[in-house]
């Protein structure tokens, strides 16, 4: 029997104008299902999509690229699997992609 793994659901916003990244991130994370995390990436670090994350009882973790590309995972405190796979280093390989 496989151990269960964590899913990505990758969402690219970098190309998109203010607010539409914001709207589109709350979508998305309201849409994951157990055992799912979002990987959003953006030109800009989030600043206003953090106190939404806080209201959801969600946490996130920043990775920064020095080309000036933000990634962003977020996922729900509730959610053991998710919080496991964004805890660990993001370099390990995850399972799917939503």
């Amino acid at each position: 029997m496989s151990t269960p793994r964590a899913r990505e659901c990758r969402l690219d916003v970098s190309e998109l104008e203010a607010p539409e990244p914001l709207f589109i991130a709350l979508d998305a994370l309201d849409a994951l299902q157990a055992g799912e995390y979002l990987h959003l990436i953006h030109r800009r670090e989030p600043y206003p999509l953090y106190a939404h994350l806080l209201e959801r009882q969600c946490a996130w973790r920043i990775l920064r690229n020095g080309a000036g590309v933000y990634e962003a995972l977020l996922w729900h405190l509730s959610d053991p699997l998710a919080s496991a796979a964004c805890a660990a280093s993001h370099d390990n390989p995850l399972s799917g992609s939503c």
